[in-house]
């Protein structure tokens, strides 16, 4: 227990916890996360390395700044994790029923291969203003929940080939303004824009897609895009590079843009 001193105290020893961690006043850095710990005590973290395995239990509220994980690191059923700022070398997997909010940036990875990051619960992006999520060395998201952008945000390609799988819901929550999605993008999921618009410039695979959203710019780059009957695709200087399907009873608005050895087919 952290029970006094605004400040962070800091574990500098190789640490392992199925106990309760608690801080009741300013925050710890625990320098190296050792073995399979379960996480107890919704404590604040400021700084340190998760190298073994971290589990945020049913419950609780872990809120963590400047957290490297390069092992894993699992957030379940219940429980909250609140980040604001690190690494993701490692795995992260967020179990059905439980909640990350990512406030600032965000990196995955700082090594080769690349970060995972798994989602079967929500994710809250909720970091703007520059605080990108960042990919390096082929990181790749797998969204089989609900990912929700709540500001005009930018998945950034540092490096390498970085992709966002979606087959859950892609949803631009607020913000006026634009999303970038610039890692390849697959969907055959729900993509949602309840406010403003995405720009996914490089879609990859064959995408199917559903929830009528709105797109500015983009293109289909290396992929097949098929908007599905029942459903609205809003497109504003959007440039088709593959194969475009308007199936029937489907709509395509567009506004702007062009095709370039790709095929528009509309049925």
């Amino acid at each position: 227990q952290k029970a006094a001193g605004s400040g962070t105290t800091t574990i500098g020893w190789a640490f392992n916890t199925t106990g309760t961690v608690s801080t009741l006043s300013g925050s710890l850095n625990i320098a190296n996360w050792t073995g399979n710990n379960v996480l107890h005590g919704s404590p604040t973290l400021s700084g340190g390395t998760v190298s073994g395995t971290v589990t945020v239990a049913s419950g609780e509220v872990f809120s963590a700044g400047s957290l490297s994980i390069r092992g894993s690191l699992t957030i379940l059923s219940s429980a909250v994790m609140n980040w604001s700022g690190g690494y993701l070398d490692g795995a992260m997997t967020v179990a059905a029923g439980g909640t990350l909010t990512i406030s600032n940036a965000v990196y995955l990875s700082s090594s080769t291969p690349g970060g995972a990051l798994t989602n079967y619960g929500t994710v809250v992006w909720a970091a703007a203003g520059g605080n990108y999520l960042y990919g390096y060395g082929g990181s790749v998201i797998y969204n089989a929940g609900l990912w929700q952008a709540t500001t005009d945000n930018n998945l950034y390609n540092a490096s390498g080939t970085n992709t966002f799988i979606n087959v859950g819901t892609f949803q631009k929550a607020a913000g006026s303004g634009t999303t970038t999605i610039g890692w390849a993008f697959n969907t055959t999921g729900t993509i949602s824009t309840l406010s403003g618009a995405l720009s996914i410039s490089d879609w990859i695979g064959n995408n199917v897609l559903y929830g009528s959203p709105t797109l500015s710019g983009g293109a289909t780059l290396f992929g097949t895009l098929t908007v599905p009957s029942g459903e609205v695709l809003t497109a504003v200087s959007f440039n088709v590079r593959g194969p475009l399907t308007v199936q029937s009873n489907a709509t395509m608005n567009w506004y702007g843009g062009d095709i370039s050895g790709a095929a528009l087919t509309v049925a």
